[in-house]
């Protein structure tokens, strides 16, 4: 972090450069965590880091997002190929799958239509491997391919990963779906059902989530299993339980103000505690077989940005207007977040100034090719009801509204 002292930057690198051992025992451990011990990883939880130059080390500490291709980016972390065209626009890659049914009792959570897909990706020496991902798609044969998740979940992660905070990948493609029982799979028990041999359903403009680092902490306590808790804003801003020095618990307070804001930037009109996502980074391995994991970096991301970005319902187009509003106004000499609305209390916080210069320092270092990159990728011009130009000028006047609000 730029604000950060240099000893623990060095701590960061090293912590970030180590591969997590597999013990076995941490899917389940942190999917079903004790609540005193998940309110501690809350507190202690990171939500920014730096970006790196180098793409494929971007989960590495060092650099600042103008210098990042954003489609070599994607082809470094998607393992598809993305180009550009003659424009230099960038063009999603046609890819390929094989459909493979959930289990019946290891269904996916929320409500927006997904399937599970295994895909084949060959390495520099010719090695092949198969990984299974998760694909989501709108059901709804709209322009661009819907209005509701897929064009979200590529500016919100897209944008997200620009101002440095810990977010998902995913990957906008066109896709040849291999043994798909229908143009539909949702509609089939929830992606439960199995395939159909040898059929073949075009999809355009879907997403694919990339593999992720970490392991999802949830509260054993948890009432609602189909919406399982993440984390709320409140929680995250109460940083007293974690037992770190004054320095560190300053920075992490002024991320957590970014991230806050940043949920109001996007309008999340669902800004709720089951579309926010608390991992464990890196575990520690424990001493013997008997005893459990501990979880030494802790990482709070927004998982879900499907009601954002000026979304109303999912017939009508994303509307700028909506888009257009305040994320943040002044309140008895400082300011508080406007915008997001949602159980996890991201509207109404009262705003540290730090907190407000560390996201504007960040969203205007993001460079128009950027922004113009993960737009089109959107397809925004068929998805909204504005062109990238107008989008692109809004993003940057908004940023300067938050910017100029006096802040003592």
């Amino acid at each position: 972090m730029l604000f950060l002292n240099p000893r623990l930057l060095i701590a960061v690198a090293i912590l970030s450069s180590a591969v997590t051992p597999a013990f076995g025992q941490e899917k389940d451990f942190y999917g079903s965590i004790d609540p005193k011990a998940r309110k501690i990883l809350i507190a202690q939880s990171k939500t920014q880091k730096v970006l790196k130059a180098e793409v494929k080390e971007e989960d590495d500490k060092s650099n600042l997002a103008d210098k990042i291709d954003y489609v070599k980016f994607l082809s470094e972390k998607c393992g598809f190929e993305y180009t550009r065209d003659a424009n230099g626009l960038p063009v999603r890659p046609q890819v390929s799958c094989v459909y493979k049914a959930r289990e019946k009792g290891d269904e996916f959570n929320g409500m927006s239509a997904k399937f599970d897909c295994t895909f084949s990706f060959q390495n520099k020496d010719g090695q092949v491997s198969e990984k299974t991902l998760k694909v989501k798609y709108e059901p709804k044969k709209l322009e661009g391919g819907g209005y509701k998740e897929v064009p979200q979940a590529v500016l919100g992660t897209g944008i997200a990963r620009l101002l440095g905070f810990y977010t998902s990948t995913y990957c906008p493609v066109d896709l040849t779906c291999k043994d798909c029982p229908s143009d539909h799979p949702w509609a089939n028990a929830k992606s439960t059902a199995p395939g159909l041999k040898g059929n073949v359903v075009e999809f355009k403009n879907v997403v694919v989530a990339a593999k992720q680092k970490g392991f999802n902490i949830v509260d054993r306590n948890h009432k609602n299993d189909e919406k399982p808790q993440g984390f709320t804003f409140t929680e995250l801003t109460q940083t007293y339980i974690a037992k770190l020095d004054k320095n560190v618990m300053a920075a992490q307070q002024v991320e957590r103000d970014a991230l806050t804001l940043w949920m109001n930037f996007v309008v999340s009109g669902d800004a709720d505690h089951h579309n926010n996502k608390l991992l464990c980074i890196k575990s520690i391995k424990p001493a013997t077989p008997q005893q459990l994991p501990a979880c030494e970096l802790s990482a709070a991301m927004i998982n879900d940005y499907g009601n954002s970005f000026g979304y109303s319902d999912a017939n009508t187009k994303l509307k700028l207007k909506k888009f257009a509003v305040d994320a943040l106004r002044s309140s008895s000499g400082g300011a508080e977040t406007t915008g997001a609305s949602g159980n996890a209390g991201a509207s109404g916080h009262s705003m540290s100034k730090l907190g407000r210069d560390l996201f504007v320092r960040y969203a205007e270092a993001i460079t128009d090719q950027q922004l113009s990159d993960i737009l089109n990728l959107a397809q925004i011009e068929k998805t909204s009801d504005s062109n990238v130009q107008s989008w692109m000028a809004a993003i940057r006047k908004k940023v300067q509204r938050i910017k100029s609000i006096k802040m003592d």
